[in-house]
């Protein structure tokens, strides 16, 4: 198991990237606060996070889902 924490149906939480053989990512799957507020100034209120990699600075932190800062154009993201 890769990710801590139980999601709403009582699984463990897995902080892998989804992504398929031979693709490139271009987009963080889980972003941190401080990256995500640098990236767009508004987000929302209530977020769900949990403790994994943010896709952006790649250090280990609470992160949520880009959806949550509104899908802010980031730069430097490690997926790619």
């Amino acid at each position: 198991m890769t990710g801590t924490g139980i999601n709403m149906n009582g699984l463990p939480l897995k902080n892998k990237p989804k992504q398929s053989k031979g693709k490139k990512k271009s987009y963080p799957d889980w972003v941190c606060f401080e990256c995500g507020n640098k990236a767009s100034k508004k987000h929302f209120q209530v977020s769900t996070w949990h403790r994994g990699t943010c896709g952006v600075c790649g250090k280990v932190k609470d992160v949520t889902e880009p959806r949550d800062f509104y899908y802010p154009k980031f730069k430097g993201c490690l997926n790619t």
